[in-house]
């Protein structure tokens, strides 16, 4: 089992597994109290666990299983906060708790404190300011977010350059400047990166500008085919189903998983074909592969 990237990132704070509790254990059998990362893993498993629950059922009554794994991580980190009281990775969680428990202003401040303290890896400040930025935005401080993420562009490192042009751009649209917004997205269509021209057309096809966004996917489906149902999306927009139906064929030959989330995920925006029993076949379950 693999460590999710919020534990790798413990060892670049200077925390590290002590082998004391080991030796205890065999010498005298006694089990030691979890250490610090032990309890980290806890508290990542329960939430990402909570994340996957929703907190609310159909009557709007909080889900107990969801209060419960957030109220266990509470639990946890206070535990890991008495061993490692200045960890940034402790605050790194205790963002993601207000977070999940419908808090981002409170989730913002967690994230900026933690980046700003100095055992903060270089890394790790550039993801806690995309989160910084993003509860800032739900919380509806869009302003400050996009503030923030003017000021740090220049200092992210290269593999989250494109991605802060697009949350740019995302919150430009949000604050109906969609002419800076566009400025932005030429910049991510200059850059070669496929994957984030699929999000630049998303974009400007929410911003009506549907010649734009038709040109970044087809630029995008040469290299990555999901883009193909992206484009088949604007397609039935427009009214031409044919031309839907042949780019949702060619996206379930080749990226047939992808396609199957992408049309799960987003029902509301098929249901003019929902209904048709082409549509019924791509959306059901792909049969799992007969062992040999």
């Amino acid at each position: 089992m693999t460590m999710s990237k919020s534990l790798r990132r413990a060892l670049l704070y200077g925390s590290a597994a002590p082998i004391l509790g080991a030796l205890l254990w065999l010498r005298f059998g006694y089990e030691a109290p979890a250490d610090f990362l032990q309890l980290l893993r806890g508290v990542d498993a329960q939430l990402r666990l909570a994340h996957g629950i929703p907190a609310h059922d159909r009557d709007g009554q909080a889900v107990a299983a969801h209060v419960e794994l957030l109220d266990a991580a509470s639990c946890d980190l206070e535990l890991a906060r008495q061993q490692e009281p200045d960890s940034p990775l402790l605050l790194e969680f205790d963002g993601f708790l207000w977070h999940l428990r419908g808090n981002p202003r409170e989730a913002a401040k967690c994230y900026r404190r933690a980046r700003l303290m100095p055992d903060c890896s270089i890394e790790q400040r550039d993801v806690l300011a995309f989160n910084e930025a993003r509860m800032q935005a739900l919380a509806g401080a869009r302003v400050e977010a996009l503030e923030l993420l003017e000021g740090a562009q220049t200092e992210f490192a290269a593999a989250y350059q494109i991605p802060c042009l697009l949350e740019r751009s995302e919150l430009l649209h949000a604050l109906a400047r969609d002419g800076e917004a566009k400025k932005l997205l030429e910049q991510v269509r200059a850059a070669d990166a496929p994957v984030a021209w699929i999000a630049a057309g998303r974009l400007y096809a929410s911003m009506g500008d549907i010649e734009a966004a038709e040109s970044a996917l087809v630029a995008a489906a040469v290299r990555v085919p999901i883009a193909d149902a992206h484009l088949a999306l604007l397609k039935l927009a427009k009214g031409d189903a044919d031309s839907c139906w042949q780019l949702l064929e060619r996206a379930a030959r080749l990226a047939p998983a992808e396609m199957r989330r992408l049309l799960r995920e987003e029902p509301t925006a098929w249901q003019a074909i929902a209904e048709d029993a082409r549509f019924l076949r791509l959306t059901e379950p792909m049969s799992a592969t007969p062992g040999r």
